[in-house]
């Protein structure tokens, strides 16, 4: 329920308002002041979006730099016999997962 609301916060949101006033004195009506009403609430996070939107491809490419640097210190590794095969070809597929 927590990830339907997160993603309904994203999207905008209008609210209506419609109503009826009515104001007297003591309980006496009779002179009351009345005033209908209507409000319109809109609410929006659009510009957050862009800012997030904007991140991402600079996220990527750090993300992009850091799997090729693991990928550069696991060669290295598999070449003094630090790690197995299948390590490497796990940072092999990480690296390229990444582009």
């Amino acid at each position: 329920m927590d990830v339907a609301k997160e993603a309904d916060d994203l999207l905008p949101s209008i609210d209506l308002l419609f109503g009826y006033n009515v104001k007297g004195s003591n309980r006496d009506f009779g002179n009351s002041d009345t005033m209908p009403y209507a409000a319109v609430d809109f609410k929006t996070t659009i510009p957050a979006q862009i800012e997030r939107e904007h991140a991402l491809p600079a996220i990527a490419d750090e993300k992009i730099a850091l799997a090729e640097a693991i990928l550069e210190d696991e060669a290295e590794n598999y070449t003094y016999g630090k790690i197995t095969l299948n390590d490497y070809i796990t940072a092999v597929n990480t690296r390229y997962k990444s582009l």
